[in-house]
């Protein structure tokens, strides 16, 4: 028969029955309550036939989830089979790890390092633009919802090779840059991941995955790579190696993985509302994989809005700290960090003599004084600047 609806009226036809009973897989299907349901159809030809439906006892989570996707189906375009098969096949060809990818990887390292070490917002940009790393991890957010073992070994292996592609030619760029040495205020302004961040990645994840749902919406790609920002952190990481400054380069390291976790999530959640599902059983690792992915991303929003590791120093502490200083010192920054000890105060400094054990101690009183703690700690950080003129 071409369906279940036409093998149960041939069957009704061939032999007499008083009632009938009929399963049914989903919740719609029980008590026809939707038009186009086999059910449906053999009461619209066998206006007289009795017809019991039953379903089998689903979990709480499962319904939720039917009902969920039932509500996003109604509300959200789904593609076609023909637009699945060109994502599908448009994200894995793309997320292949070859000399195409290779070369694009560490021309757009190149060029963000030098932005970083320049202090070039503009050229950081353009390395956001030319950064291939987005796409690999669409194709893993993929793999996710199709359950596919294979899509998620190739794009996690692209991405890990991406990540140690960038970091490596970074620590290169900033090796061969003599006049390099110290971090730069681009350097600094992705140092640690914040709440800000995470939101601006899931939305960037979101926008992707729909544009690359989308054909006419693919143009929107490169607005969304700029606003990811998943190339940068990891350039500032090798830099900040080449200085030693090893707080920085772990931060940067937080913030490519509060990106990338919730570029990955958000990618999901978008690819399965457009109707891309798993077309095989399920595989344990997969879903295991996602619930974690789920888990982390809630886990990282709440330890953030808790304790951020970066605190906005007040106008106060900046004015006192300013203040405090002799006129031959020049104040860039001054950052409070968090953590789950004690608040540090990062206080940096620029001068042709490198401060006093007394002016430190004056820092500290202060900082302790404005953020109302004794254990509050400072760290002093000194660059020597010269005035040269004829």
């Amino acid at each position: 028969c071409e369906d279940i609806a036409t093998g149960i009226l041939e069957a009704v036809e061939e032999e007499q029955f008083d009632v009938l009973v009929c399963g049914a897989a989903r919740d719609g299907d029980v008590g026809a309550r939707r038009k186009n349901t086999a059910v449906s159809r053999v009461l619209r030809a066998q206006t007289d036939a009795t017809i019991i439906v039953t379903r089998g006892p689903m979990p709480i989570g499962s319904r939720m989830t039917r009902r969920m996707r039932g509500l996003i189906q109604r509300r959200v375009p789904q593609l076609d089979r023909a637009g699945r098969i060109e994502i599908v096949e448009r994200i894995q060809s793309n997320s292949q790890w070859n000399f195409d990818f290779v070369a694009l990887m560490a021309l757009s390292t190149v060029i963000a390092a030098l932005g970083l070490i320049d202090n070039s917002a503009a050229v950081i940009i353009g390395a956001m633009l030319v950064a291939p790393l987005m796409t690999p991890l669409l194709g893993f957010a993929l793999a996710i919802v199709q359950h596919n073992g294979r899509l998620a070994r190739m794009t996690a292996r692209s991405v890990a090779l991406g990540f140690a592609t960038a970091v490596g030619v970074g620590l290169l760029v900033g090796l061969a840059s003599p006049h390099f040495q110290s971090p730069t205020p681009e350097m600094q302004a992705r140092d640690w991941p914040q709440v800000l961040d995470l939101v601006i990645a899931f939305a960037s994840g979101l926008a992707a995955a729909y544009a690359s749902a989308r054909p006419t919406l693919l143009a929107a790609l490169p607005g969304v790579a700029i606003a990811a920002a998943l190339v940068p952190p990891l350039v500032t990481t090798g830099l900040a190696l080449r200085l030693a400054e090893f707080d920085i380069a772990l931060g940067a390291l937080l913030l490519f993985g509060v990106n990338m976790v919730a570029i990955v999530a958000a990618a999901a959640l978008v690819l399965w509302s457009v109707g891309i599902a798993a077309a095989r059983a399920t595989n344990r690792r997969i879903s295991f994989v996602a619930h974690g992915l789920i888990v982390i991303t809630t886990l990282v929003a709440v330890a953030l809005i808790i304790d951020p590791p970066q605190l906005q120093a007040s106008r106060s502490l900046v004015a006192k700290v300013h203040d405090a200083l002799p006129d031959e010192f020049r104040l860039p920054r001054v950052q409070v960090r968090g953590g789950l000890g004690a608040k540090t105060v990062q206080i940096d400094l620029g001068g042709r003599e490198a401060p006093q054990k007394s002016l430190e101690r004056r820092l500290l009183e202060i900082a302790r004084e404005q953020l109302r703690d004794e254990a509050t700690a400072v760290r002093v950080t000194y660059r020597y600047e010269a005035l040269v003129s004829d």
